[in-house]
């Protein structure tokens, strides 16, 4: 059973949608994020935990893009928001030039990825 039967009202899909993204959002910045930077450690293994969370978005964000197509790449933005949030509050406290990257690739990512999604979902519908 596809999900667009599950959930008929366009409202109530587009609620859905945003609040799956804000949790799971949430979650990965507290989990994901914020881990990968407040942990001790030298920056090969920061790095190495930076990309496997930025993994974790990409697939995430797919799938977000995926399930609901109809609200394209801005679901990535409430996606990634979160995280973004997180981070920039650690960052008052420690500046460091690399957070800062870290943030935009944050949203990028949650963005571009959400959009592929949509795309392709939006292609295979009309084949």
């Amino acid at each position: 059973m596809a999900v667009a039967n599950l959930l008929p009202c366009k409202l109530m899909r587009t609620f859905t949608a945003f609040m799956l993204s804000l949790i799971l959002g949430s979650i990965i910045g507290l989990y994901g994020v914020i881990v990968s930077v407040f942990a001790d450690g030298p920056l090969n293994e920061r790095i190495i935990t930076i990309g496997i969370i930025i993994l974790v978005y990409i697939t995430v964000s797919f799938i977000f893009g995926y399930f609901f197509p109809e609200l394209g790449w801005r679901l990535g933005i409430i996606f990634g928001f979160p995280g973004a949030l997180f981070l920039a509050f650690y960052t008052v406290n420690e500046t460091n030039p690399l957070y800062f990257f870290y943030i935009l690739l944050i949203i990028l990512v949650a963005c571009l990825f959400t959009g592929v999604g949509s795309n392709v979902k939006t292609r295979k519908d009309t084949t």
